[in-house]
C-alpha cells in the first residue's frame, strides 16, 4: 500500500516551514511519525539527495521500509555499512557490497532522492571516482596495502561487468574502490582479475544482477 496522499498534508505544518533549508535546526517528533515528517521534508525542500543518518543498521532498514510506503520504492535507497570492523581481516558480505554499489550509481546518476545510512557506514571509506581503480591499484602496489590474508583475490570481476577492489589505508581501514568495463583495465590487470563466482557459487537472481545501468 502507497500512502503517497499523507505528506502533501504536512506542508503547511509550521514546524516543518521553520527547519527547511536552514543549515542547522531541530525538529523532535515521535518515533511512529518520524518516517512520514521525513516524507514531507522531502517533499517540501528542492535538495536531492537527502541523507537520513541512523544509529543503526537495523533502525536504516526499518526506516527505509517505512518510508517506501510514503515516497515509494524508487526513491529511498539504503547504504548499507560493512558488517567488519577496520581490523577484521575478513571481506564485506556481496549483499552489503551490492547494495553500496547500487547506491552509490543511483547518487552518480543522480537517481537517488533519499538516502538512509547508518552513522557506521557513513564513516567508512568509499572511493570517490569509479575510474580510479587502475591508479589505486599502483598506489596500492607501491605501498603494499593490499591485504592478501583476508581477500581471495586483489580484484574481482561481479556480474554486470563491474570490478572490485578492496585495499587497507595506513590506518587499517578498509577503502572500497568500483570500476565499470572489464575491457577498460590494462592487460596486467585483467591477469589478475577472479570472477566472483569462480570462487563464491552465485544464484540465477545474483548472475543477472546489474550494479551499474548504462545511461
Amino acid at each position: 500500500m502507497i500512502l503517497s496522499c499523507l505528506p502533501p498534508l504536512l506542508r503547511a505544518e509550521p514546524a516543518l516551514a521553520e527547519v527547511v533549508g536552514r543549515g542547522a535546526a531541530s525538529l523532535a517528533v515521535p518515533e511512529a511519525a518520524r518516517a512520514v515528517t521525513l516524507a514531507a521534508l522531502v517533499e517540501r525542500s528542492g535538495r536531492r539527495p537527502l541523507v537520513v543518518a541512523v544509529p543503526t543498521t537495523a533502525e536504516a532498514e526499518r526506516l527505509v521500509s517505512d518510508l517506501e510506503l510514503f515516497l515509494g520504492a524508487d526513491a529511498v535507497d539504503l547504504f548499507p555499512a560493512w558488517e567488519t570492523l577496520p581490523f577484521e581481516r575478513v571481506s564485506p558480505s556481496v549483499e552489503a557490497m551490492g547494495r553500496r554499489l547500487r547506491t552509490v550509481w543511483r547518487l552518480r546518476t543522480g537517481v537517488a532522492q533519499v538516502v538512509v545510512a547508518p552513522v557506521r557506514a557513513l564513516v567508512q571509506r568509499l572511493g570517490p571516482h569509479v575510474d580510479d581503480v587502475e591508479p589505486v591499484y599502483r598506489a596500492a602496489e607501491r605501498w603494499k596495502a593490499f591485504d592478501d590474508e583476508a581477500f581471495r583475490n586483489r580484484l574481482v570481476e561481479l556480474p554486470g561487468d563491474v570490478v572490485q577492489l578492496y585495499v587497507r589505508d595506513p590506518a587499517g581501514n578498509l577503502v572500497e574502490v568500483d570500476h565499470h568495463g572489464v575491457d577498460r583495465l590494462p592487460e596486467d590487470l585483467r591477469a589478475e582479475l577472479k570472477a566472483l563466482w569462480d570462487f563464491n557459487p552465485q544464484d540465477d537472481e545474483h548472475m543477472s544482477a546489474r550494479l551499474f545501468v548504462p545511461e
